[in-house]
């Protein structure tokens, strides 16, 4: 029983702190992304940017999210699958959909903007899980450039 609660434990630590990034995204707060990220943690877009590093990762979403936005963003990440795959380790893959529209203009589609893959790797570090890897695969939408609108 103790190797379940220990399993449940890792899943439960891991998707929360998947949820708690989406969160700060959609809050377009980077101060809540404070610690999420392991020293050595890489973020990645696949066909866009490659962030070694927590410094370098936080430096980029205060630059990122520093200017708000007329838009309201939503990201939803389900069918999360966390695996321990070491003493303190652990990866999961999840899919992302982003949703995001503008309150002062007609809203013509409820369409997302953003559908795509992720796939995390996380340590553990004291009492505290972080991200080690994030990377996104997102599916093309015409019309739409993540990050600019």
């Amino acid at each position: 029983m103790q190797q379940l609660d220990e399993q449940i434990y890792i899943e439960r630590a891991c998707t929360d702190l998947i949820f708690r990034y989406g969160h700060a995204l959609d809050e377009w707060r980077s101060e809540l992304m404070e610690g999420l990220f392991a020293e050595d943690a890489v973020w990645e877009v696949v066909g866009g940017p490659t962030l070694a590093g927590a410094a370098a990762i936080m430096a980029f979403w205060k630059g990122a999210l520093a200017e708000k936005r007329p838009s309201i963003g939503r990201h939803i990440f389900n069918n999360i699958r966390v695996k321990h795959t070491g003493i303190h380790k652990a990866e999961a893959t999840s899919l992302v959909t982003m949703y995001r529209y503008n309150p002062s203009q007609p809203i013509v589609s409820l369409a997302p903007l953003l559908i795509g893959d992720a796939n995390f790797e996380f340590t553990r570090t004291g009492d505290h899980w972080r991200f080690t890897r994030y990377v996104l695969n997102a599916v093309s939408v015409e019309g739409y450039v993540h990050g600019k609108n």
